[in-house]
């Protein structure tokens, strides 16, 4: 009867299920020998691992092995349940152009990250009038820019948020600033170039009704229960990030104006700002590890390349 039930054995399930049956028969060691050996059966060999894979994953291998015949790159197993399917097909294509010399596997790692807690969005609009075109020359001096608009750049400068401490927001508000800066470039005849450099700090709150729980998207409703809700969480937050997406940067000039009106060209911004807030986590991951046994140090840019905080006002 048991060589019966070995025979059918063609999971690990089928092992644990049939263990659990005969369990009154037998030990608890028996029962983990016997689920050992139906585990060791099905894995013996890579050739019998394979039949257990769906035929949508075969198909996906047979393609990997054409072209690891190719490209020479080491192996990559990418675990039962494709954990690791996209990092496999950069091992197995690009082995030469980023080093990878061993064959790896799709391992469980115990790391320790920063895991996102609360998210809050923000659609940020910024409108930076172009001095000198939005009125005729008078008396006084004014500087008028003569010329025509060619191209606008934008970049993020400075970026940084603060958990308030204070007052009745305490522990429920983020205080976040983003620096922006555009550069204009004004074609002139006969003359040089002239760029038109403005920098922007935009300032904005994400409030406990703006962040929403990682990953189950659960909000806060304004109510008590709501700010306790948020409070509770932030007692476990150790920091935060910030995603900054330049959605628009252009020239944006008034058509079709009424007698009598200005003309106001500008440039407009649209960003879309993601803050992040995080707290250090010890955490499992299934990964690969591309390189042998090696010397890892990371540093980061120095000042002229890194974005840090936006700077204080100038003095009044």
């Amino acid at each position: 009867m048991e060589e019966e039930k070995s025979s059918q054995i063609e999971t690990v399930e089928d092992a644990v299920i049939i263990s659990s049956e005969s369990s009154s028969n037998c030990t608890d060691s028996q029962i983990a020998d016997k689920e050992k050996e139906a585990m060791e059966k099905r894995f013996e060999n890579k050739h019998e691992k394979e039949i257990y894979l769906d035929e949508e994953v075969k198909v996906k291998m047979e393609e990997e092995k054409a072209v690891q015949a190719v490209t020479g790159c080491p192996e990559c197993d990418r675990g039962k349940i494709l954990n690791c399917s996209e990092c496999c097909d950069v091992v197995k294509r690009h082995c030469e152009k980023f080093g990878y010399q061993v064959d790896v596997a799709c391992e469980c790692h115990d790391i320790c990250v920063q895991d996102v807690k609360l998210i809050c969005v923000k659609h940020l609009n910024i409108s930076i009038p172009i001095a000198g075109r939005n009125g005729a020359f008078g008396c006084r001096g004014l500087f008028e820019i003569d010329g025509e608009y060619d191209e606008v750049n934008c970049r993020v400068f400075c970026a940084e948020e603060e958990l308030v401490l204070e007052g009745p927001d305490r522990c429920l508000v983020v205080k976040n600033e983003v620096g922006v800066q555009a550069s204009l470039t004004i074609k002139r005849l006969l003359l040089s170039d002239m760029i038109f450099v403005h920098e922007h700090v935009e300032k904005f709150d994400c409030r406990f009704t703006d962040f929403y729980r990682f990953p189950d998207g659960t909000g806060f409703p304004n109510t008590k229960a709501g700010r306790e809700a948020f409070k509770e969480i932030i007692r476990f937050i150790d920091g935060s990030c910030k995603v900054v997406i330049i959605e628009r940067c252009e020239i944006v000039t008034d058509e079709n104006l009424e007698p009598g009106e200005l003309l106001c060209p500008r440039v407009e911004i649209d960003l879309k700002v993601i803050d992040k807030l995080w707290k250090h986590e010890n955490l499992l991951v299934s990964a690969l590890k591309p390189y042998p046994e090696n010397i890892t140090v990371k540093d980061e840019f120095n000042d002229l390349h890194q974005i840090g905080g936006c700077p204080p006002p100038c003095p009044r």
